[in-house]
């Protein structure tokens, strides 16, 4: 098993006692219960196959049905918190509120919900233990939900999150930072990965930002009018605008940052933004797409796909980029593929076309180089 592997279970699963012997891997599921994983010799596992089997299979396992955060603390702001059953209810009574937790998990038969004043209106979730935080059911709110884990953020397959906005990052935020809206995520320390199996929504013209070295989609993500980012670094940077058009600006790099979307991204009228900066080897890929992204344009409003890696890193895609505008009148939106080394292997299929004329594709740069974009070293069509 290699190293990188072994590293993604220590970020990901510090809540399970795991003993590592030279040729097995003992998971203590609790209860009396372990899975023991026979390697033979020369095999060579996926680091996605290695995230896969400790942090989606094993935690099903482990993870309560009706399980709910425990030991909420309203630490800034107003609010209050009740629990019923399996359903809590947690009522924001200030426009910004941070809550300390124990743990915050979800089991697939509990539900969360957030009552807010306003869709602007945020409540910072943090976690101060080191036991990963697990989405299995429902989340939902009418305002923007922040959720900090650094042990690292699962939303499983079978996980619904509708929420006016969501930000989940292992990428901590000082309170005062917080309270006055300058969102500046940081690793403190450690920082685990974001990985969403499940699905995820935003209300119209809200976001969804997943912040960490290492955010992976495998299921569904949808802010319609709205930004899909996906921000992979030590440090980040968000400018949350009210028209739901956020930026971000990744301001320090992260070794073996990765940005990958596997699943299926959405964002009529609106933006997908994958970026990551890393600091570790740099042919090593950053950010990929596989999957499917569409950003159609919706009346007015085109949309826009990017593909980030920096100046220094890897970026490939061998899945589907769609900012087309096929209505009437409509026209085609913005795809950019962007990177020192950028490819486009396979599978691509990148389509901006629209019924009232096509929008615009910059694969590796500008035009013959003249602009302001960054523009690749090597570019593989």
């Amino acid at each position: 098993m290699s190293s990188n592997i072994l590293d993604t279970l220590k970020n990901l699963n510090r809540s399970f006692r795991r003993q590592i012997q030279k040729d097995r891997l003992v998971v203590s599921l609790g209860n009396g219960r372990k899975l023991s994983y026979t390697l033979r010799k020369g095999l060579r596992i996926s680091r996605w196959l290695g995230r896969l089997l400790m942090v989606v299979c094993l935690p099903a396992f482990a993870l309560d049905a009706n399980i709910l955060p425990t030991n909420g603390v309203v630490v800034g702001g107003a609010g209050a918190i009740t629990t019923s059953a399996n359903q809590m209810q947690i009522n924001q009574n200030s426009q910004n509120m941070i809550v300390n937790w124990q743990t915050f998990n979800i089991g697939k038969d509990a539900g969360v919900n957030f009552s807010q004043p306003n869709a602007q209106s945020a409540a910072l979730n943090r976690v101060l233990s080191a036991d990963p935080s697990q989405i299995m059911g429902s989340l939902t709110s009418n305002g923007r939900v922040f959720l900090v884990n650094p042990s690292g953020v699962l939303f499983g397959g079978g996980a619904q999150v509708n929420v006016g906005s969501l930000v989940a990052s292992t990428l901590d935020i000082s309170n005062s930072n917080f309270m006055t809206g300058n969102y500046v995520f940081e690793k403190n320390g450690s920082a685990g990965s974001v990985v969403n199996l499940g699905s995820i929504t935003a209300a119209n013209g809200g976001f969804v930002a997943l912040l960490a070295p290492e955010v992976i989609n495998q299921g569904l993500i949808s802010a319609r009018l709205g930004t899909v980012a996906m921000a992979a670094g030590d440090k980040v940077t968000l400018d949350i605008n009210g028209d739901g058009l956020i930026k971000f600006n990744i301001d320090t790099a992260a070794v073996k940052a990765l940005a990958e979307n596997r699943g299926l991204i959405q964002a009529a009228g609106g933006q997908v933004i994958l970026g990551a900066r890393s600091a570790g080897d740099l042919m090593a890929t950053v950010v990929n797409n596989s999957g499917i992204i569409e950003a159609a344009s919706v009346v007015e409003r085109n949309g826009v796909i990017i593909l980030d890696g920096g100046t220094s890193g890897v970026v490939t895609n061998s899945g589907t980029l769609a900012a087309t505008g096929l209505g009437a009148g409509e026209t085609g939106g913005i795809v950019k593929v962007l990177g020192d080394k950028v490819g486009l292997l396979a599978g691509s299929l990148i389509n901006a076309s629209g019924s009232d004329g096509g929008g615009q594709v910059l694969i590796g740069g500008n035009f013959h180089g003249a602009g302001p974009e960054t523009n690749a070293t090597v570019t593989y069509v």
